[in-house]
């Protein structure tokens, strides 16, 4: 990229039109253009490593609260759900897996139109370790001794019409591992440990709460989980009311090299 090159909202152009010059002139950009010519020469160069990370429908509506396998994505613990605002309704009433209203509670998605969920917590005193994993093989392993940038971004699942979950807990998180797992055949164990988590309790029912950190690859890890990975024992929880656990919605997952990352960010803040 040409190092001199910077868009400013006033631009100037030479257009040739049949061999004949047409003289230079000066209009205001719009800044979404200018924008656009800043990033394009990064598409090439950064990338997020996660497939399909804010969860949207590539192919055919899922059918089904199950249907993760529609998204790119894979169920490495019990079941976690995926939702999409192209659900079908039922009997003119909202499905159990649209967007925004589903029979976990409601919400919008972050980017697009879908997202997952899935349980961090489970009934106290009857499952309480009960878990849900989603995970994906990443576009490309980790590079060792690299640092990364980890994001993603989750809000508490409250009084849906259908389940009542009425607890909040910490730790949802992301982990990453050297293989996938798959629930029905190798599930992936509580292994209380996680590579970027919330220590603190989330219960923001309204906004989106953003998780990020900073990952330095100890291996040339392959996959990526999304979940709390920590036993009951290291899990602190809220109980509002009786009810069957805490479940979280998750969208947004992001894992892109820090330098490609910060420079993404310091020309959207120029760009502005």
């Amino acid at each position: 990229m040409n190092e001199n090159f910077k868009a400013e909202k006033t631009c100037s152009f030479s257009f040739l039109f049949k061999s004949t010059l047409v003289s230079p002139f000066t209009f205001d950009c719009m800044k979404t253009i200018c924008i656009i010519l800043l990033l394009l020469p990064l598409i090439a160069t950064t990338q997020n490593l996660v497939p399909n990370g804010s969860f949207e429908v590539t192919g055919d509506c899922p059918v089904d609260l199950h249907d993760l396998e529609l998204l790119g994505w894979q169920h490495w613990l019990a079941s976690p759900n995926c939702f999409n605002a192209c659900s079908p309704s039922l009997n003119q009433l909202d499905s159990l897996f649209d967007v925004p209203t589903n029979g976990f509670g409601y919400q919008y998605a972050a980017t697009g139109d879908g997202y997952i969920g899935l349980g961090t917590y489970g009934q106290p005193g009857i499952s309480d370790n009960a878990r849900e994993y989603a995970g994906v093989q990443l576009l490309a392993p980790l590079m060792v001794d690299t640092p990364y940038h980890v994001s993603f971004k989750t809000c508490l699942a409250l009084n849906g019409f259908y389940w009542q979950l009425n607890h909040a807990s910490n730790n949802i998180g992301i982990i990453f591992t050297p293989n996938g797992y798959d629930w029905l055949d190798s599930p992936m164990p509580i292994p209380n440990e996680a590579h970027l988590y919330s220590t603190e309790v989330i219960e923001d029912t309204t906004n989106w709460t953003l998780i990020e950190g900073v990952f330095i690859a100890d291996e040339a890890y392959t996959h990526i989980g999304v979940g709390n990975f920590f036993d009951s024992a290291n899990t602190e929880y809220i109980q509002y009311q009786n009810g069957l656990g805490a479940y979280y919605y998750v969208d947004d997952v992001v894992v892109m090299k820090l330098s490609d990352y910060n420079h993404v960010s310091e020309l959207n803040a120029k760009s502005f």
